[in-house]
């Protein structure tokens, strides 16, 4: 029975650390960065948020696939791209690289501080 705690337990540490931790590979950058390279052919920037949420505060030079439409809409991304992603909920962007990096995609980044960040013109 003592086993069966520690191994429970165990479980649910990795759970909690698992969503707290980083995923490993992908690239953070501030919107200062990104934004002088909107119009870089080697780079996508794909907005996760919901459509009508794209809609209703559309970001220039980004295209929305949703991060529940992205196992679908994988193959508008070019694997040797680095694909820029970006939301208004720090999981759905986590969510969205953890994903794309198990697809097998090499160059993935997110903005730092999301939507938000970038309206403000963060650094």
């Amino acid at each position: 029975m003592e086993n069966i705690l520690v191994i429970i337990l165990a479980a649910v540490f990795y759970l909690l650390l698992k969503r707290i931790m980083p995923v490993v590979g992908v690239r953070h950058k501030t919107p200062a960065e990104l934004k002088v390279k909107l119009k870089d052919k080697d780079m996508q920037f794909i907005d996760v948020r919901p459509s009508d949420a794209f809609r209703q505060d559309y970001i220039p030079g980004f295209e929305n696939i949703p991060l529940n439409e992205l196992s679908a809409g994988i193959q508008k991304l070019e694997r040797g791209n680095e694909i820029v992603l970006i939301s208004d909920n720090p999981r759905g962007m986590k969510k969205a690289s953890a994903k794309l990096k198990r697809r097998g995609f090499r160059y993935v980044t997110t903005v730092q501080g999301g939507i938000e960040s970038w309206q403000e013109g963060g650094n």
